[in-house]
């Protein structure tokens, strides 16, 4: 967003390989477009995951006062501060001005996301990113009625993140039947009335797959703006893969560049699939779906295989019915399990993070 000059960016991943290095653009990302982002005087985060507060992209921020929401525990604030950034929690639900033309609201919720209202001008942007609606339906759309002219940028998909990594007790992959079930341009339409937008940006879908162990999901990511179009009821116009100049109400079709995969091999990022977990490993896991209060009651048991071998964490008492098998490569399994531990470590004794 500017007024000017470069005011502010959401969740600039624009360097880096997030989920141990399984993603990258899909997109190429012109100089002038990099150099604006760095230049923004402010940086917003909504949440954690490493495609949104990506460790390689934020080291281009240190000069930049970055924005969160009041999310509970105030984790990645503690941990950016000790870190040395200029880093402030944007007050829930009230207006904050960031420029004369650009000002700000942000709605939280209790799945530690949030939502970014943008006024510009006197045009509003929802950046719901990730997030969902939730508590926030109506008031989300109290204030869109307000607005003359408004733009929802939001994730809408094929679903290829999304919890599709199954398999059969066969070995046999299982794509979920929601996986591509739907045109995209109907979630487009459906999406827009349920946040009383006019129209919508394609966003937060710019990725693809490159290591040689996930390049097989680049069958289910979008490969063209276009496709958010289709099965959309409304005017396609209403759908802008654009840049837009809101007061010159000019707009310029964006056709960056795709970038070619070449898969690389899973060892270049540290993971070997023949390494088995060593005794310390196996008590971790345990530890960590133990203290995971939600699955009990839906499932009996977690069977975790590393380098071909099995660690069982029983969660009932007898009757291992139904149970899930997670296979993954040892590194970066458990360099999820240790970081959870050592926060709730911290978290008990009282000390915060970073």
């Amino acid at each position: 967003m500017y007024d000017g000059a470069p005011i502010l960016c959401t969740d600039p991943w624009i360097a880096g390989k997030p989920y141990f290095g399984s993603w990258k653009h899909k997109f190429k990302l012109g100089h002038r477009q990099i150099d604006d982002i760095t230049a923004c005087e402010f940086v917003w985060f909504l949440h954690g995951h490493p495609d949104h507060l990506d460790p390689a992209s934020i080291e281009r921020f240190r000069a930049s006062k970055i924005l969160l929401p009041a999310h509970v525990g105030s984790r990645i604030y503690n941990d950016l501060k000790a870190q040395g950034y200029n880093v402030a929690i944007v007050e829930n639900d009230k207006w904050a001005e960031l420029s004369p033309k650009i000002s700000i609201l942000c709605l939280s919720d209790y799945n530690q996301d949030a939502m970014l209202l943008i006024d510009i001008g006197g045009s509003l942007l929802i950046d719901a990113n990730d997030a969902v609606l939730r508590d926030w339906r109506g008031r989300v759309r109290e204030i869109a009625k307000t607005y003359k002219r408004s733009f929802l940028l939001k994730l809408i998909s094929h679903g290829d993140a999304d919890m599709m990594n199954f398999f059969d007790e066969s070995g046999r992959r299982v794509v979920p039947s929601r996986i591509k079930s739907v045109p995209l341009g109907s979630k487009v339409g459906a999406a827009l009335d349920s946040y009383k937008a006019q129209f919508y940006v394609p966003f937060s879908t710019a990725h693809q797959y490159q290591r040689a162990d996930s390049v097989w999901a680049n069958e289910y990511v979008i490969h063209d703006f276009a496709e958010m179009r289709q099965g959309l009821h409304l005017s396609p116009d209403r759908v802008l893969p654009a840049n837009y100049d809101l007061e010159r109400d000019h707009l310029t079709e964006t056709k960056p560049d795709i970038l070619s995969v070449d898969p690389a091999p899973p060892e270049e990022f540290g993971d070997v699939w023949s390494d088995p977990l060593e005794t310390a490993d196996k008590d971790a896991v345990r530890a960590y779906f133990k203290r995971i209060e939600s699955i009990r009651g839906s499932i009996d048991f977690v069977t975790v295989r590393v380098g071909g071998e099995d660690t069982h964490v029983e969660l009932a008492n007898g009757g291992y019915k139904r149970g899930i098998i997670f296979e993954a490569p040892r590194k970066s399994l458990m360099a999820v399990v240790l970081a959870n531990a050592l926060s709730e470590y911290l978290l008990t004794k009282g000390v915060k993070p970073g």
